[in-house]
């Protein structure tokens, strides 16, 4: 079965859509592949200065919580770089990776809510799966988030995308608990 060909009703079949999927974030992960050579930017340095001191669990946290970007330091994104502390500072390639690999996720994340906001849309109920395969396609390979993928301290942007999917994800899973129900 191609991708080209759904199933009667517009349903991708078994294999069709995780083909899909994985073939769109393939093709994602190939357009972001040509940054992977480039190195850190203006930027990214004063940020991680103190991952060389991170030796062990509490020279990890002292650098988690040093943060001076915005109010609360955003202590998120300096753990998220204590992944690739072991390549600071010679080697940006494990930075950018995980970086790509965050925007990844979060191309899964916005399928995923379509794929949950379709079912509240009847004339996408045949083709839910593909409405949400285009959008995560045109998410996943928009150039206006090449930048938050590219620059490897953006993490901070694209994890805050992630929270906000994984949000609005619970919420759609939480919602019908919240209908009034009888009490029979």
């Amino acid at each position: 079965m191609t991708l080209a060909r759904a199933l009667p009703g517009g349903r991708v079949g078994l294999l069709g859509y995780p083909l899909a999927l994985a073939s769109l974030l393939a093709v994602a992960f190939a357009l972001y592949w040509p940054a992977h050579g480039a190195g850190f930017q203006f930027d990214d340095p004063p940020i991680w200065k103190g991952l060389r001191l991170v030796v062990d669990a509490d020279s990890a946290l002292a650098y988690t919580v040093s943060g001076t970007a915005g109010h609360l330091g955003r202590p998120l994104s300096l753990a998220s770089f204590l992944i690739d502390a072991p390549a600071w500072p010679s080697d940006p390639a494990g930075f950018f990776r995980t970086n790509v690999l965050i925007h990844l996720v979060n191309g899964l994340l916005v399928v995923w809510l379509c794929l949950r906001l379709a079912a509240f849309v009847p004339r996408l109920a045949s083709r839910r799966e593909w409405f949400a395969l285009s959008a995560g396609a045109i998410f996943l390979v928009h150039p206006l988030l090449a930048s938050s993928s590219i620059m490897i301290v953006q993490r901070m942007t694209t994890l805050s995308a992630s929270l906000t999917l994984a949000a609005v994800l619970a919420y759609l899973a939480a919602r019908p608990l919240a209908q009034p129900r009888p009490l029979a």
